[in-house]
């Protein structure tokens, strides 16, 4: 997850852009964008953010987005300059209640490419609970999720053939083929057909996943900050990430011996303060991140 709003849900665009790009750089599949806002035409927060977009569909990434909710009167308005919802080259995905119907919060538009579930949808939230919430946001990562088994199912999948595949198994709502308030449909998995495997295969791919691993103590020492943290069951290794008042996270070090339990920062200064988390890994698979901790640079002996 890249975070781009405050506190009060405030976003700006070039925070929005800066998280694409980052995205692009850690060489994700697919990009879930629950967010929108009516950016005027021709203007540099438009420029900025499809030239950011471009660039992500360039690398074959599937960029996903929230049709948005309309106005205060929760009644849904065309999408027309929400963005990245308008963008023609994302997959936009509008919002149905669990009676199969439009939300009348959901906004609607020509640039609709798929339905999904977005009323009364419960998620995680603060405090370690949970809530149910309502809203494109949460129907847009359905959607993600959605071609995300895909392209498990067939990794070779390029972006076109991704978007195309989720609307080809798309129900069809409202009126008869592609309209402006459902566009292909509801995503239905029942319809994909998986593929085959091969005959003489007699065992099945077992996905190993990292166990949960815990920062137990962040010390000052005369080199710089010692990060301990508790061994994670079926790690192959660590990844060490560092984040200080002036930077985002960061990896800073990649820990290839699964036995290790320890790391020293040497890259610190003196008064300045940190925060540090650690994640499991094995082969490809990232298991539970640690809570952070953070701890000032202090002289010792």
């Amino acid at each position: 997850a890249y975070r781009v709003a405050n506190r009060r849900g405030e976003a700006y665009i070039d925070d929005i852009v800066s998280a694409i790009q980052q995205a692009i750089q850690d060489n994700v599949d697919i990009i879930n964008i629950s967010l929108g806002a009516e950016i005027p035409s021709d203007s540099i927060e438009e420029t900025m953010l499809k030239e950011a977009l471009d660039q992500a569909i360039d690398k074959d990434i599937i960029v996903i987005t929230a049709a948005g909710n309309g106005n205060d009167n929760k009644q849904g308005i065309d999408v027309g300059n929400i963005w990245p919802a308008c963008y023609p080259n994302v997959v936009t995905v509008s919002a149905i209640g669990q009676d199969y119907v439009i939300a009348s919060f959901s906004n609607y538009g020509k640039v609709i490419d798929l339905c999904a579930p977005g009323v009364d949808i419960n998620s995680t939230y603060l405090d370690n609970e949970f809530v149910k919430m309502s809203g494109t946001s949460m129907a847009c990562p359905f959607v993600s999720g959605a071609a995300a088994l895909l392209l498990t199912d067939d990794p070779t999948m390029s972006h076109l053939q991704v978007v195309e595949g989720l609307k080809s198994i798309a129900i069809d709502r409202g009126e008869t083929g592609v309209d402006t308030y459902y566009g292909y449909g509801l995503v239905n998995l029942k319809n994909w057909q998986m593929h085959e495997k091969t005959s003489d295969s007699k065992t099945e791919n077992i996905q190993i996943l990292p166990g949960k691993v815990s920062v137990t103590k962040l010390t000052n020492v005369s080199s710089g900050i010692k990060v301990k943290w508790k061994k994670a069951s079926n790690a192959q290794g660590y990844y060490i990430y560092r984040k200080s008042s002036s930077t985002e996270y960061k990896k800073i070090k990649t820990i290839k011996n699964p036995k290790t339990i320890t790391y020293v920062d040497k890259n610190t200064k003196v008064g300045k303060t940190y925060r540090y988390k650690v994640v499991p890994y094995y082969k490809d698979t990232i298991g539970t991140c640690s809570k952070t901790m953070k701890l000032t640079r202090r002289k010792t002996k």
